[in-house]
């Protein structure tokens, strides 16, 4: 089991916080049965333990979907990333939308309804938790649960986010840090790009 574990992704942070064997985590599934040591759902008796048994969304890749930010121009992320979210194929990709609100907080959006982030009541989805990015690679998203830290592994990040902060090479190069993929312009460019008179000596 702990074999499996390793080689599907799983991680564990029982010295965090006290935690414990809750924590047994991976980016696919919803936990591990801390009693048993097994996971929940799969009976070892009867079940062969394979990625399909398992992890059924181990093929779908994880995209990250960034809003909002420290942008006079954050109401217009809030916009597109309704749009992004309605129209992107759940049958593919395992979505993280992630806000960062105009003071910086970053917050993983747990809601079903995206019409809340055009009307702003985004932050008030239950489930709500609190992230960030880790600079430090193969780290991904952090999630924070109290006094633990849950990790999820994030494939690609897609953000849709616009002006100052957001689209100047600023997010670009925490990327670049993290060593994740990304959608856009990489950091040079999108520097240039948000400083027109660079653009037009360029």
């Amino acid at each position: 089991v702990i074999e499996a574990m390793k080689e599907y992704g799983a991680v564990y942070f029982g010295a965090i916080g006290g935690c414990g064997p809750q924590i047994y985590r991976t980016a696919a599934s919803g936990g591990w049965n801390a009693e048993d040591g097994v996971p929940y759902g799969l009976n070892l008796n009867t079940e062969k333990f394979t990625s399909e048994t398992r992890f059924p969304n181990m093929n779908k890749l994880n995209v990250c979907i960034l809003f909002g930010g420290m942008s006079p121009e954050h109401e217009v992320s809030l916009r597109s990333a309704e749009s992004v979210l309605n129209n992107i194929d759940k049958e593919k990709y395992n979505i993280y939308p992630v806000g960062i609100t105009k003071d910086g907080d970053w917050v993983l959006f747990k809601g079903e309804d995206y019409s809340m982030l055009p009307a702003g009541t985004w932050l008030e989805a239950e489930g709500n938790r609190r992230c960030a990015i880790s600079p430090v690679r193969g780290q991904g998203l952090l999630c924070f649960e109290g006094d633990c830290v849950v990790r999820e592994t994030i494939d690609v990040v897609f953000p849709v986010m616009h002006g100052e902060n957001c689209e100047d090479g600023a997010m670009q190069g925490l990327l670049k840090l993290a060593g994740i993929p990304y959608v856009g312009p990489h950091v040079s460019a999108s520097a240039v790009a948000m400083d027109k008179t660079l653009t037009k000596l360029v």
